[in-house]
């Protein structure tokens, strides 16, 4: 049924080897709720606990344990950390223990989001939860670790893109090559880095390259621009977007080279809208100009509607601060109630606190 749609998963559920610790796994998983609190550890304890009498030995007793305490990670790391981060592949490679434990991970995470609310898996999380799965399969498969090994890969792909793209006289292949960080070169897809080149290569000319393109099979839109670095860039970029009734399901940066997805599931008719492009890329060139104030042409687009606004549950905003999940960033968690407009405001706020944006991570569940 989801060979289509979901092929990795499909490939990974026919490679499953003990398909019953996975069942057991799904049956188990939110076992512990209703208990006050941590329901992944409570549930691990209880489902340890009749594993004996449902004739388990002890390595699938382990892994049912595993299962149950970790159902909520993948996804958690996958929506919000960095899945680049070589320290946090490893860490999670240690987590999990096994490729096949991985395996069962990668199919429960994807039932139990699927049986919570079927609208919750789309391509974009499609799209997550698959490079976490690849880059921790890779862990075990070949053994790679660390740092080096990103570096190691990233230095393939450029000799890769390198040939693809030719040799340039004047040296802006090279440029382009060396200026921009490993990161950029292990998230971006290989056949998208030439456009990018062009794009810059543009920049020396125009002072600011966009382009858009959509891909309607993957339910959004990707528009990427190129332009001098500066402070606030990503908010005013969010809030020209935001002004223009984008919603944005990623976004990412690297240098002054930056690449939003904007999700066609609340619109594709309004995502693929060629005259609000045209807009949306002149409004950007003003911005960045200083010609128009980002702050004010948001505020102008919230302004209420006649019909009211939805009626969204109460619910408190809170902000965690970990300095721990990364060796060189601070991280910062925001819960809050999905609204038109949240991200630029997020955005902003941390613009005018002074700090710089290395990568945001945006995600819409349940909770």
């Amino acid at each position: 049924e989801f060979k289509a749609s979901a092929p990795l998963l499909t490939e990974v559920m026919r490679a499953v080897d003990g398909i019953d610790v996975l069942y057991l796994a799904m049956l188990y998983h939110d076992i512990g709720k209703g208990l006050g609190g941590d329901h992944s550890n409570k549930g691990a304890v209880m489902a340890r606990a009749t594993a004996g009498r449902l004739g388990l030995n002890a390595d699938e007793t382990a892994e049912l344990e595993l299962l149950v305490r970790h159902h909520l990670t993948m996804h958690h790391l996958a929506t919000r950390r960095d899945i680049h981060d070589p320290r946090l592949v490893a860490e999670f490679a240690r987590t999990v223990g096994t490729l096949a434990t991985l395996q069962k991970l990668f199919v429960l995470t994807f039932a139990d989001l699927g049986a919570t609310n079927p609208k919750l898996w789309n391509s974009w999380q499609d799209m997550l939860l698959s490079e976490l799965y690849a880059q921790t399969a890779a862990v075990f498969e070949r053994g790679e670790q660390g740092e080096q090994a990103q570096r190691e890969r990233a230095n393939r792909i450029r000799a890769r893109v390198a040939a693809a793209i030719g040799g340039r006289p004047d040296g802006t292949r090279e440029r382009f090559l060396a200026d921009l960080p490993d990161r950029y070169f292990l998230t971006t897809p290989e056949d998208d880095i030439p456009r990018h080149f062009e794009l810059v290569r543009r920049l020396g000319e125009e002072g600011l390259v966009t382009s858009v393109a959509h891909f309607p099979e993957r339910e959004f839109s990707e528009f990427t621009v190129v332009t001098r670095d500066q402070p606030g860039l990503f908010a005013r970029l969010t809030g020209v977007l935001r002004a223009h009734g984008m919603n944005i399901a990623a976004g990412g940066s690297g240098m002054a080279l930056d690449v939003f997805r904007v999700t066609h599931l609340e619109g594709a008719a309004i995502a693929t809208d060629a005259e609000r492009w045209e807009r949306i890329q002149s409004a950007v060139g003003k911005v960045l100009s200083g010609e128009l104030d980002v702050e004010q042409m948001v505020a102008r687009a919230a302004r209420p509607s006649v019909l009211g606004e939805k009626v969204v549950p109460r619910q408190p905003t809170t902000v965690e601060i970990d300095n721990q999940a990364s060796e060189d960033y601070t991280v910062i968690d925001v819960f809050t109630i999905d609204r038109v407009g949240v991200l630029f405001a997020i955005a902003n706020a941390l613009y005018h606190l002074g700090l710089s944006i290395h990568l945001a991570k945006i995600t819409t569940s349940v909770d």
